[in-house]
């Protein structure tokens, strides 16, 4: 699972879809936007009257997540059972929860 997270507080939220033109993605207005396919995604942010978008990030949700540039952490460390990675972008955090094979 992965979720797209803003950490802008008290704005309103529209995430996007890079792939079909920045098209809406309905019923995408939260803060936090559990990805549920491949794709690219970005977040139009409108807060105090200006209005903002943030870069497309990709999701790849059957394989590893690439990111550049960014900063990764990794918790808890050390890990049983599940581990989350939290990828903190400029604007918006990435999480992605990760299952041990066991």
């Amino acid at each position: 699972m992965v979720t797209l997270s803003s950490i802008t507080s008290g704005a309103l939220y529209q995430w996007l879809d890079c792939n079909n033109n920045y098209e809406m993605i309905t019923d995408a207005v939260d803060h936090d936007f559990v990805v549920t396919e491949n794709g690219s995604y970005a977040l139009e942010i409108s807060l105090n009257g200006c209005i903002d978008t943030t870069d497309c990030e990709l999701v790849m949700l059957d394989s590893y997540l690439s990111y550049d540039h960014k900063i990764f952490e990794a918790y808890p460390n050390p890990f049983q059972d599940n581990i989350k990675w939290i990828c903190l972008a400029t604007t918006f955090v990435i999480i992605y929860t990760g299952r041990k094979n066991h």
